[in-house]
């Protein structure tokens, strides 16, 4: 079986941040975030399995749902769903009556901010890629100009080649 991935482990664990939230009676991240003492985003970023949430952010969530100090940092290092707290078992009695949103999945902004973020990494990834291609080219003119130096310095023809003479 192969190994899960920390991309995989931030998207379970986020997961289980947004179900521990709502059994916990937050119904929005906004109303959680502000409890916490975090924007709503950060706690967004965590639900949906954001590599840039750190710590601080994990701290402060963990202290909101009342799970033990490095708790997520113990599962994003070793994948062991075993540091996680378990959800209580629910029934369909004991659960609340979900809203239509809730059961169709995630919000419009929730959806739009995946969005949002994916497109920002994109845009970061174009970057860093015409920024190689921009080396790549001043690495390629230079070592023209040094080849073009040295042929111009040199009374040796270039290897290959043979003096007609």
């Amino acid at each position: 079986m192969a190994e899960e991935s920390e991309e995989d482990r931030r998207k379970f664990v986020g997961r289980r941040i947004k179900r521990a939230r709502r059994r916990a009676g937050y119904r929005s991240q906004a109303a959680f975030a502000d409890v916490i003492g975090l924007a709503e985003n950060s706690v967004a970023r965590a639900e949906i399995g954001d590599p840039r949430v750190g710590e601080a952010v994990f701290e402060a969530i963990e202290d909101g749902l009342e799970w033990p100090p490095d708790t997520i940092a113990r599962y994003l290092e070793t994948g062991d769903e075993t540091v996680l707290p378990q959800a209580a078992a629910s029934t369909p009695a004991a659960e609340p009556e979900r809203s239509i949103q809730e059961r169709t999945g995630p919000s419009l902004a929730e959806q739009l901010l995946e969005i949002e973020i994916e497109l920002t990494e994109i845009a970061a990834e174009e970057r860093r890629l015409a920024e190689a291609e921009r080396q790549l080219a001043e690495r390629r003119e230079r070592a023209m100009t040094r080849a073009a130096q040295l042929l111009g310095q040199s009374s040796e023809p270039p290897k290959g080649e043979r003096r007609v003479g």
